[in-house]
């Protein structure tokens, strides 16, 4: 099976985006040296929606060896676009790109991606905006992945933005569940 070299992407990329919900128990330690046969999660700034999503499109023609399926526009799952890579019909990666992520706010975006952490290859969000992707994560697609992030990083929960976007109910159900 054919491996992506993922790193001239992401350092053509990195500057106007971050990657989300990286702490997952599938993530190798490596990454993007490894990756999963799941997707990277990447939050870009509106104004640069469509040039990361170029750059994304131009990359994956540098393999031929993978079908290669762009979906633009994805309604209601928090992605604005979808560019899946696959292998006799199997997922080998996908990209989902948004400058949004379901019903959270542009200034929540736009704060989360100035304060952004450079983790090497990428960034990704500090862990108290990190703790708000994952509790819209969970509302939508309930993963014990995100509920177990926000109960480990609970003392890191930034209050004013917990309730500014009115999740301190979903915040307190994840806490008060063990699973």
């Amino acid at each position: 099976m054919p491996k992506l070299d993922l790193v001239p992407l992401l350092a053509r990329i990195t500057q106007a985006t971050m990657l989300i919900k990286m702490d997952v128990p599938y993530m190798p330690k490596n990454f993007p040296i490894d990756y999963p046969n799941k997707d990277m999660d990447i939050i870009v700034h509106p104004q640069q929606y469509y040039s990361v999503l170029g750059e994304i499109q131009a990359y994956v023609e540098q393999y031929p060896e993978f079908e290669r399926l762009t979906v633009a526009d994805t309604e209601g799952c928090g992605v604005g676009a979808r560019v899946r890579l696959t292998e006799k019909g199997k997922l080998h990666y996908q990209f989902d790109l948004a400058d949004h992520f379901f019903d959270l706010p542009d200034w929540f975006i736009l704060e989360a991606l100035e304060m952004k952490r450079n983790e090497g290859y990428y960034f990704v969000p500090t862990v108290e905006h990190e703790i708000i992707f994952r509790i819209v994560a969970y509302v939508n697609k309930p993963k014990p992945w995100h509920a177990e992030y926000v109960r480990e990083h609970k003392k890191d929960v930034n209050w004013s933005d917990l309730m500014n976007l009115n999740l301190e109910d979903a915040f307190d159900e994840i806490i008060s569940k063990k699973n």
